[in-house]
């Protein structure tokens, strides 16, 4: 508090309805009454599972200290906006509807992200693949050159198939499976995650939900309520 603003404090004390002899807090108590109200607000706030849901995947270990850092982090940029109330419930807004996290900001950022990383892992796979069947070869070729007669050199050989066998496996299986994901997504038109898609005998959509629920009998329901929606 600068000077001038405690200057004026004090010149009219009467109408805050505030003790004359009022005096700022210094940082150590500050802090001391940010610990105990945040003690308090998580306290209340673990009896809400979606708290609880969010402590931990925030918290680390038995200590909550991160999901309360998280929390003064925010409280401490909401205070830093002007008319922060009115710019809350603007940051709300979005998340009361169903599938709110679509109608944030934060969904096409993540989504980019997410298409960044996954691209990069599938450039990845691709060259772990190309690089284990180039070893593969390679390998033989060794096994052979070194076999002095064909019994030995076939021993070797199937000691190589066999070191071989099982990565090579996983990764055209990993390959086969991306390949997969991103035909569907491109087939389909999945712009959003988790989309769940309702397809008949002949592989058309028929029907679609966007995001997902709180508790497995809440997407049963949301199923339910599609289907009879498609049965219409």
């Amino acid at each position: 508090m600068d000077a001038f603003c405690l200057d004026l404090l004090h010149k009219h004390f009467q109408a805050l309805d505030i003790p004359p002899d009022f005096a700022p807090a210094d940082p150590g108590s500050v802090e001391v009454l940010r610990a105990s109200a945040l003690a308090e607000t998580l306290e209340n706030a673990y009896r809400d599972p979606d708290f609880c849901a969010f402590a931990d995947l925030y918290g680390k270990g038995r200590t909550d200290q991160a999901a309360g850092n998280t929390i003064l982090h925010v409280y401490d940029f909401l205070r830093a906006l002007p008319d922060y109330d009115r710019r809350l419930d603007e940051y709300l807004t979005p998340w009361q509807r169903e599938n709110g996290f679509a109608f944030t900001c934060w969904h096409d950022l993540l989504l980019a992200e997410a298409a960044r990383c996954a691209k990069a892992a599938r450039e990845l796979l691709t060259a772990a693949l190309a690089d284990c069947k180039e070893d593969f070869v390679l390998a033989q070729v060794q096994a052979e050159e070194k076999g002095k007669t064909a019994a030995s050199k076939a021993k070797a050989v199937a000691g190589v198939n066999d070191k071989f066998a099982e990565p090579l496996s996983r990764l055209e299986s990993a390959a086969a499976l991306l390949g997969e994901v991103e035909r569907l997504a491109k087939t389909y038109r999945v712009t959003a995650y988790p989309t769940f898609l309702i397809l008949n005998s002949k592989g058309e959509e028929v029907g679609r939900l966007l995001g997902g629920a709180k508790t497995p009998e809440d997407f049963i329901a949301r199923v339910k309520a599609e289907l009879e929606n498609i049965g219409k």
